[in-house]
């Protein structure tokens, strides 16, 4: 079978990048940000998998906004600045404006 994982570590103090060989043996690298520089855009038009989303967020110590269609997704990213968003988790089939 194929190793399709991978792992995202996001320590609370920053740390130089490095490489480690996975389990199928080719190099993968590994680098620590600070949490609190991360924000992530949750492109989700369902209420209750927003709420799902941002809990675990903040569980984790992640800040992250809400775009409740594919456009309002799209004029978040035009309306900050270059690189705000460190992540946009996006459903594909949205109202608007969807993922194809």
């Amino acid at each position: 079978g194929s190793d399709h994982g991978s792992t995202c570590s996001a320590p609370s103090k920053p740390s130089a990048s490095r490489a480690r060989k996975n389990s199928a043996g080719s190099e993968s690298f590994i680098v620590a940000v600070n949490r609190e520089d991360l924000v992530i855009l949750i492109a989700e038009d369902n209420p209750v998998n927003q709420k799902v989303l941002q809990h675990h967020l903040s569980k984790w110590g992640l800040r992250s906004e809400i775009a409740n269609s594919g456009q309002e997704a799209v004029d978040a990213v035009k309306q900050r600045p270059n690189k705000y968003f460190s992540v946009i988790l996006m459903d594909v089939f949205m109202p608007v404006l969807d993922g194809f």
